[in-house]
């Protein structure tokens, strides 16, 4: 009787291994610049995630560090929130804020003389069940969304807390978790980080046109678009040959150029239209989107 037990015991416990998979999910962070409101020179970050697999990934806690120009910006945690269903997820959750640190004596960033940091986070309910999964054919998922006020004139950078970028600040670094199962969370390997160059608007007696030209073409993942010289946001939208809008996004003030991920979608022709938020005027362009 005992060896019997001791058999089944040893078989649920193989069993159990081979259901549980811990090989790290390969996944890509990014800092997107969203929306500019020049009513209040506030702007909003996307905080984007991707996952790189074969499987499905199924997204449980994350813990965010970022480091940024506190010259230039000012971090508003009380807007900022999740993006994330909130029946899965909890709010972002702000753990520490540092504002205008001297770091000079470390010259690693280029704001170092006025360093900026924040820890958030966000976490997953329910471990038994689960939270959002992801395939890697669904592109990139925005998980958060932060505000900051812009304080200067000049360019300002979004660093993401990561080995060989931020090391000599501190050792803790982002951390995005993958569930496995009930109860089963494991580390996922964050394969590529993104930082954000945040470019505050330009006088407004500049020139404003738009006009638009897309490059390459055909194009395999990304296409770049130069935009002219829009004072204003623009409205990006791209369609298939069916007319059927597939992807939406926009440019904030002042930019001329932006890359558009076109991995997402499937090999064929697609009309890119921009249209300038400020005057109306509109553009498009055809393009080949090819495997």
């Amino acid at each position: 009787m005992i060896r019997l037990i001791t058999m089944i015991v040893i078989v649920m416990c193989l069993t159990s291994a081979t259901t549980f998979d811990p090989t790290p999910a390969d996944i890509r962070l990014r800092l997107t610049p969203n929306l500019y409101e020049a009513s209040t020179n506030t702007i909003y970050v996307d905080v984007e995630m991707r996952y790189e697999g074969t499987k499905t990934f199924t997204l449980a806690d994350q813990n965010y560090r970022l480091y940024y120009d506190t010259k230039s910006l000012s971090l508003d945690p009380s807007q900022c929130h999740s993006d994330l269903p909130y029946d899965l997820y909890s709010q972002v959750q702000f753990h520490e804020e540092i504002k205008h640190a001297s770091a000079d004596h470390i010259n690693q960033l280029s704001f170092d003389d006025d360093l900026g940091f924040v820890n958030f986070s966000i976490d997953l309910i329910n471990e038994n069940n689960g939270g959002l999964a992801l395939s890697s054919d669904a592109g990139w998922a925005r998980v958060a969304i932060l505000k900051f006020d812009l304080l200067a004139e000049h360019p300002a950078s979004i660093v993401w807390g990561r080995d060989k970028a931020t090391d000599e600040y501190a050792t803790a670094f982002v951390e995005i978790m993958e569930w496995k199962g009930p109860n089963q969370i494991v580390p996922a390997r964050v394969q590529e980080y993104h930082d954000a160059q945040i470019n505050p608007p330009v006088k407004e007696e500049d020139e404003s046109y738009l006009s638009l030209d897309a490059s390459p073409n055909p194009a395999k993942e990304f296409v770049k678009l130069d935009l002219g010289n829009p004072l204003a946001g623009t409205k990006i939208s791209i369609s298939n040959a069916s007319g059927t809008i597939v992807q939406q996004t926009r440019s904030l003030p002042h930019i001329t150029q932006m890359s558009i991920d076109l991995s997402p979608l499937n090999a064929g022709t697609y009309t890119i239209k921009v249209q300038d938020e400020s005057t109306g005027e509109r553009k498009q362009v055809t393009i080949v989107k090819v495997k």
